[in-house]
Formats: C-alpha cells, sequence, structure tokens
C-alpha cells in the first residue's frame, strides 16, 4: 500500500526537522517561504528575486524542500550582517 498525502507530508517534516535542526542550526518552527522571508525583508529593500537568488548562490542559509525554499529569518539576518561585521572591524582597526 502506496503512502497517502498526510503520510508522506508527516515524514517530509520530520526529515525537515531532523535535517534542518541537526545540520544547519536553524530554528525548524520558525522557518518561513520566500515569500514569507521577501515580506519581511521588504523594509530593506530586498526583494524575493534577490533574495532568491543569494540562497541559490549558497550566500544566504536556506534549506531545500523538493523545489521549496525554507528560511530561518534569524539566520538570514546574521548572513546577511556577515560582510557589514567585516567592514565595521575595517574600520574599528584603522582608528586604533
Amino acid at each position: 500500500e502506496s503512502p497517502n498525502n498526510h503520510q508522506i507530508i508527516t515524514i517530509c517534516a520530520l526529515f525537515v526537522h531532523h535535517h534542518v535542526h541537526n545540520n544547519m542550526g536553524m530554528a525548524v518552527g520558525k522557518l518561513h517561504t520566500l515569500r514569507m522571508l521577501a515580506r519581511q525583508f521588504r523594509p530593506y529593500g530586498l526583494s524575493m528575486d534577490w533574495l532568491k537568488s543569494e540562497a541559490e548562490a549558497g550566500r544566504v542559509p536556506c534549506f531545500r524542500a523538493g523545489r521549496r525554499l525554507l528560511f530561518d529569518p534569524e539566520a538570514v539576518e546574521r548572513a546577511l550582517l556577515k560582510p557589514a561585521r567585516g567592514v565595521q572591524k575595517d574600520y574599528e582597526d584603522e582608528d586604533a
């Protein structure tokens, strides 16, 4: 007997929970779709297309579930701020 859609979704959810939590350090309860993430970061001028291309390039952390990209917004924010922290450190070094 083949599994029904509910069983498949449950199995996928368990896999995502295990993989994302253990391997990527993301909080599973906070995962957002690309559309949700784009809505959250829209005030900063980040478009859905830009976020998607950055995720596909590996510069924005995400988890791929089939064709869908899932994001932990806190992990995305940390990744986006990381280059800015490096610039800030450079300025601090010049002041010393």
